[in-house]
């Protein structure tokens, strides 16, 4: 019985060329848009014991490649979406892209409202409106920041919950944080060429050369290195959507940390540093301890030191803005530097202090200014100090087996109690610690804390933060010092976008989830030690009379910069 209804049979016949038509459609559909193998998700999950995501309302477990509800098996043709949903989860914990895991995203939105306002103070000592609204619409990359914010927000709410929701609204905040980076790069680039003269006079920052084209050309690398990451989340994104060919072990595998090499402390270099820790504590006792060991870098992104030093670093407080907490910031132990202010009169900055009698200007080589890739040595140093909490608080040894456990023991007494504790021993302890990731009894927490510390080692995250914190916190200064006590730095729009900027920290530079693996922005600096303008502390200590000179000219720096930031809105 039909019941009124055609029975195909007696359908009318359908042309030909719709039939062709559809066939060749079907083709199409098959060839871009793959059908997904849930076989291929299933085996590279099976090293991960346990994995939570959700689909709707359906909570369910991944263990070891397997698909759970409610405690059933799932059928493996059945799991495909859950498997997907699974390895990308295991994507954003393992190997994020565009990723600044350990950064508060509050904190970093926040850091981009400051830096926003710092444009704004900064454009007021512009001679014309045209120079203030590049000032302030281009010279920091605002929008890029606070959509780094959004994303790692985004990234900790789907690696939490593991829901389809959340993972769509990661892969948003992906999207528009790449668009950013690419709009507020352009963006610079042209304020950039419009506001610096190129003819300019290039210069020296510790071990870089620096001209406007070479400005440029960094430029142009950071912009094929995001773009590098950009096609890297598309091809992410069509693996996820069933296309196993786009799919590669690496994107749910730990990356790789670069293997410093082992230095040895120079006689009497670790005397030194601790004379140098009291002398900074006599004069600004917001160093955090003096009982904390130094941290020591293998080699340094900025420069090097002289013989018989080393780069040794204690942990200072920083000023607080109204609407950020105080952060901390590595400061160099192992000498100090200045630049004879007399020699260099000339220079209105130096001008300044040669009138104040101020006859050794201290010289800060870890700013933003002074050394374009000094959130290198940030995000590592901040990552070493923090491997050595995480050791000593969490006890990973407690999980580890074999030769494992004997090395961590071993290097968990030494962060206890050496005098300092180096880059080679921070980088050992996580290679060896994340073996503990296979064992089932480590705790979630453990795991977590663990995993986001092999991140900040590996990409050098929290160089980002540093970096805008101390812009933002040295520009407002720089306004301060010359509208409350007479300073003159310059300020104009070719200094800041030619020196100031910091745009290679505030990029990305040095992070490779960024802006991919790429070797030296800029040109080495190859003058002679003999032709820079600095004088070091561990040659003044020799006399009694210049070692006393540096250190009240050293004190009388310090509390020139502390109030001014006094006496503005940073606390």
């Amino acid at each position: 019985m039909t019941h009124g209804k055609t029975l195909p049979s007696e359908a009318p016949p359908v042309p030909l060329r719709i039939v062709l038509l559809l066939v060749a459609l079907g083709m199409l559909v098959s060839v871009g848009a793959p059908a997904s193998n849930p076989s291929f998700y299933s085996s590279a999950l099976r090293p991960f014991a346990e994995i939570h995501v959700s689909i709707g309302a359906e909570q369910y477990t991944v263990r070891n490649g397997l698909v759970f509800l409610n405690g059933t098996e799932v059928k493996r043709k059945e799991s495909g979406d859950v498997l997907r949903l699974a390895y990308e989860k295991m994507a954003a914990t393992r190997n994020p892209l565009m990723a600044l895991a350990g950064t508060d995203p509050e904190k970093m939105s926040a850091i981009a409202d400051t830096l926003q306002e710092t444009a704004l103070l900064l454009s007021k000592q512009q001679q014309n409106a045209r120079d203030a609204f590049l000032v302030q619409s281009a010279l920091y990359p605002i929008s890029f920041l606070r959509s780094e914010a959004a994303l790692e927000a985004a990234r900790l709410s789907f690696v939490s919950s593991g829901s389809d929701r959340d993972a769509r609204a990661y892969e948003f905040a992906l999207g528009a944080a790449l668009d950013a980076y690419r709009r507020d790069l352009a963006r610079f680039r042209s304020a950039f060429r419009d506001s610096v003269p190129s003819d300019s006079r290039p210069y020296v920052a510790q071990q870089n050369f620096i001209s406007y084209g070479g400005v440029l050309d960094a430029l142009s690398v950071l912009d094929s290195g995001a773009d590098t990451v950009r096609k890297q989340h598309e091809r992410r994104m069509r693996c996820v959507r069933g296309d196993t060919t786009q799919c590669d072990s690496s994107d749910i595998t730990l990356p790789p940390l670069r293997k410093p090499e082992t230095v040895a402390i120079p006689d009497g270099a670790l005397t030194l540093a601790r004379e140098i820790r009291d002398i900074g504590f006599s004069i600004d006792p917001q160093f955090t301890s003096k009982t904390d060991p130094f941290f020591m870098l293998s080699r340094s992104s900025c420069l090097d030191l002289r013989d018989g030093t080393a780069p040794l670093f204690s942990f200072r407080n920083l000023p607080s803005f109204p609407n950020i907490s105080s952060s901390t910031a590595p400061y160099l132990m192992g000498d100090i530097r200045f630049i004879p202010s007399a020699t260099y009169k000339d220079f209105p900055f130096f001008g300044y202090f040669a009138q104040n009698n101020i006859t050794y200007v201290l010289s800060q080589p870890w700013t933003y200014y002074a050394c374009q890739s000094s959130d290198a040595d940030l995000g590592i140093l901040t990552a070493m100090r923090d491997v050595r909490m995480f050791a000593l608080r969490s006890h990973p040894s407690t999980y580890a087996t074999g030769t494992d456990a004997v090395i961590l023991r071993r290097l968990e007494s030494e962060f206890a109690s050496s005098p300092v504790m180096t880059e080679s021993d921070a980088v050992n302890y996580l290679e060896t610690a994340v073996h503990i990731l296979d064992n089932p009894a480590t705790p979630p927490d453990v795991t977590d804390r663990l995993i986001t510390l092999v991140l900040r080692m590996k990409n050098r995250s929290d160089g980002a933060y540093q970096s805008a914190f101390e812009i933002a916190l040295d520009e407002q200064t720089n306004v301060l010092l010359n509208t409350a006590f007479g300073a003159d730095i310059d300020l104009g729009i070719r200094y800041l976008f030619y020196l100031r900027s910091g745009f290679t920290p505030l990029f990305l530079d040095s992070n490779p989830s960024a802006t991919g693996e790429h070797g030296r922005l800029f040109p080495s600096n190859t003058l002679a030690s003999t032709e820079q303008p600095f004088v070091y502390y561990s040659l003044l200590r020799l006399s009694p009379d210049t070692r006393l000179e540096a250190i009240k000219d050293m004190t009388s720096y310090i509390r020139l910069h502390v109030g001014a930031a006094a006496k503005g809105d940073i606390r």
